[in-house]
């Protein structure tokens, strides 16, 4: 699987910094440049004691439609990738690990510019950029974790699922594509055009249960327009994911390089079981696509379609629970 894709600047960017995380660090003159900074040195007004102040005011259910997951699940990364978050370089102090998760969660979870971030949290916008990479690169790691093809007992258990909910047999996950919407890249900017005009990245996934929070938070950090592809089970939960390819490539042709027709092998799909995918992809032995609707289709072929149509969109809802959740996608 590819790394997420990240700006152009971005990827300058982090080769030439090396200062430690802390909120003074508005004088680093690439990001300075980079995000048009304060030219006049007059010192910036901000709000102060958000996170100390308010945040622990914040009731269960308010703190989570802000920051989109519960406190549990903070202390949970909190206590991940602490380790990898905190400053051990000499030199001023970095911010407080804590603050830099919430800054993090509420960068995914919002539209915000940096701008308006930096200016809730109180921090420099190269502090703010820099938390970001170092929270998603941390994460990173532990894709192979969180993001795991299911065992056979796993798959059996969702294939039965299937079959019992929609009457599909021998399905074992759904798979899809989508976009996400970045910044128009300066080299080759028409490549990652959509068929809808936009700049895209592509993203493709495959699903399955449902503990799949942590495993796509990764995906925010990134430009134009890139395809994701993924692939998930009954529960939603990602199972396969591969995602950099510019906006305008097909369906089908991510699939192609994806690599997952590497994974499709007598362990991996137990007792000729198969993945959803809709008429964007062809038939393959461990794929089931649609019909084409050729308006000549018969009743057997019409049902199958309508079948498949239901059991395939677990994938569609992991995707919108996704987007919905973390709104910078």
């Amino acid at each position: 699987m590819e790394y997420l894709g990240v700006t152009m600047v971005c990827r300058v960017a982090v080769e030439v910094m090396c200062e430690p995380c802390d909120s003074d660090s508005d004088d680093n003159d690439v990001l300075v440049s980079c995000f048009g900074g304060n030219q006049q040195g007059e010192r910036i007004v901000r709000v102060l004691g958000y996170v100390e102040n308010i945040v622990p005011l914040m009731s269960d259910d308010t703190f989570k439609s802000h920051f989109r997951v519960k406190r549990s699940t903070v202390n949970y990364l909190i206590n991940l990738l602490g380790p990898d978050l905190r400053n051990d370089n000499m030199g001023r102090d970095s911010i407080p690990v804590y603050k830099q998760v919430l800054l993090v969660l509420w960068t995914m979870a919002t539209p915000d510019s940096y701008r308006s971030v930096c200016d809730r949290f109180d921090v420099g916008k190269g502090t703010a950029w820099r938390a970001v990479w170092k929270f998603v690169s941390a994460l990173y790691k532990y894709l192979p974790t969180f993001i795991t093809w299911p065992t056979q007992a796993e798959a059996a258990r969702t294939a039965s699922y299937i079959e019992n909910r929609y009457r599909f047999p021998k399905v074992i996950g759904a798979v899809d594509g989508t976009h996400v919407k970045i910044c128009k890249p300066q080299i080759n900017a028409h490549h990652y055009i959509n068929r809808k005009g936009q700049n895209n990245l592509n993203l493709i996934t495959i699903f399955t249960r449902m503990d799949w929070l942590l495993s796509p938070i990764c995906g925010v950090v990134v430009t134009d327009s890139y395809q994701y592809w993924v692939t998930c089970d009954h529960t939603l939960k990602f199972i396969h994911v591969y995602c950099g390819e510019v906006g305008s490539v097909h369906d089908s042709r991510v699939f192609g390089l994806s690599g997952l027709q590497s994974l499709c092998t007598p362990a991996n799909f137990p007792g000729n079981t198969h993945l959803l995918a809709d008429k964007a992809y062809n038939l393959q032995p461990c794929v089931m696509v649609p019909y084409m609707n050729n308006h000549h289709l018969g009743a057997a072929e019409i049902n199958y379609n309508r079948i498949h149509s239901s059991s395939r969109m677990m994938v569609e809802r992991a995707i919108g629970m996704l987007k919905g959740r973390f709104r910078s996608l």
